[in-house]
């Protein structure tokens, strides 16, 4: 039986290592939920500095409360008054 079309695959939310047995694991390791604002002086490039490549983003909150759901294939750009939450590792 022939695959189906691409345009019919599913997308890999988040990325493509997150699964659940993934996610499970991160969680008993520490891992928390956290929401980052997005500002002047901690934009994403901020966030990535201080949580690193073991963060996983999830979801953008825009400013007129619209969910972005991050995707390994097309994720969106978080910008100044938006939110991001995401797994990291607890640093506080």
């Amino acid at each position: 039986k022939a695959p189906p079309p691409r345009h019919l695959h599913g997308r890999h939310l988040f990325d493509k290592k997150s699964t659940y047995d993934y996610l499970e694991s991160r969680f008993r390791l520490g891992a928390v939920v956290k929401r980052n604002s997005m500002t002047e002086e901690f934009d994403f490039e901020g966030y990535k500095a201080k949580y690193g490549e073991s963060a996983l983003p999830l979801f953008v909150v825009t400013e007129s409360k619209q969910l972005k759901i991050w995707t390994a294939d097309d994720p969106p750009e978080p910008e100044k008054g938006e939110k991001l939450i995401s797994i990291v590792d607890e640093t506080d």
